[in-house]
């Protein structure tokens, strides 16, 4: 099995692009993602990790490049190499398609990150809707089990 290399990507504060082999555009955005968090300590940074992608002047293509899910992960290396930020990922619910999401991003996660992180997964329903969160800390993040406290607790917001 031969490692390929993670493409090239540009930094641009919080922003994150790279383009692949294929001409398809990643976008990875992290922003303010203490919304997602009641009580909230100000020290605790969180930010809310965004993917997205599209074609150059085509179509998107369908096959399978393990390169973009090894950037993808890198890029999140990257990011939460300033131990003290943390981020949450939520899988897009609009088309009800949130579990095949997350069971990628999780191959992805597990596959190509390294022991600097840990991922934390919940799951709740809101609206008849099933959300499955994913907070991604550094392990010497130094707010890592308050953090984690926190996030566990955000369910209770939900149950009924």
């Amino acid at each position: 099995m031969s490692i390929h290399p993670p493409y090239h990507f540009n930094k641009t504060g919080n922003y994150y692009k790279f383009i692949t082999d294929k001409s398809v555009v990643y976008n990875v955005l992290f922003t303010d993602g203490s919304y997602y968090f009641n009580g909230l300590p100000e020290h605790i940074l969180v930010f809310e990790l965004s993917l997205s992608f599209s074609a150059l002047g085509g179509t998107l293509s369908p096959s399978y490049d393990n390169r973009i899910e090894i950037t993808v992960v890198k890029i999140i290396s990257d990011f939460l190499s300033d131990v003290e930020n943390s981020a949450v990922y939520l899988c897009d619910t609009s088309d009800k398609r949130q579990k095949a999401r997350k069971r990628k991003f999780d191959f992805w996660f597990n596959k190509h990150s390294s022991d600097e992180l840990e991922k934390y997964d919940l799951e709740f329903n809101y609206e008849n809707i099933e959300f499955l969160p994913s907070l991604i800390v550094h392990k010497n993040n130094p707010f890592r089990e308050e953090l984690f406290e926190i996030f566990k607790a955000q369910t209770e917001n939900y149950k009924k």
